[in-house]
């Protein structure tokens, strides 16, 4: 809906500092309620409605892309997902692996933004994400299979979803290549 809609985007384009903060916000907002049934709920579904319209760039930057990164993290998250579920296996192991990985891609990407502003990095970078977020969700399934009580749903919810977003962004920038 916001991609079809040119005022609505240059609102958020206009406004692009306060959106973020609003869109961080709902995530800590999430974390807050999330013992809380309902007002998790309307949290949650806060926090998704922001993130359909922070994606709205990246998929009008990636338009001719965006089909095919759809289904490309639909196979990848129903796969790991599936062999998760099946095997049973633990995956909690590769907590502290993930969480290291994710700071060096921030800080990758940071750097490579403000800096060095290398083709050839992002490139690894995009790799390295696609990488990280798969692992993140072995490691989140095993995690909500084995760790979450059912009443911490909205988190396992939440993890998932970030790692699902997360996944599909990294795989529509690298199919989209260097767009500058």
């Amino acid at each position: 809906m916001t991609v079809t809609s040119p005022g609505f985007l240059k609102t958020i384009a206009n406004n692009m500092i306060l959106f973020i903060v609003f869109y961080i916000g709902s995530l800590f907002f999430v974390m807050f309620a999330r013992k809380r049934e309902n007002l998790a709920l309307v949290a949650l579904f806060t926090f998704t409605i922001l993130s359909g319209v922070m994606m709205s760039f990246p998929v009008i930057m990636y338009s001719e892309h965006v089909f095919n990164a759809a289904v490309l993290s639909l196979l990848v998250f129903v796969g790991l997902s599936f062999y998760a579920v099946t095997t049973k296996k633990d995956f909690s192991f590769l907590g502290g692996f993930l969480f290291v990985g994710l700071i060096v891609l921030f800080g990758g990407g940071l750097l490579n933004a403000f800096w060095l502003k290398s083709a050839g990095l992002e490139f690894f970078m995009n790799i390295g994400g696609i990488l990280i977020f798969s692992g993140l969700i072995l490691y989140d399934t095993s995690r909500i299979m084995n760790q979450y009580s059912s009443n911490e749903y909205v988190m396992a919810t939440l993890s998932l979803y970030l790692d699902l977003m997360n996944l599909f962004l990294y795989i529509l920038r690298f199919l989209g290549g260097n767009k500058d």
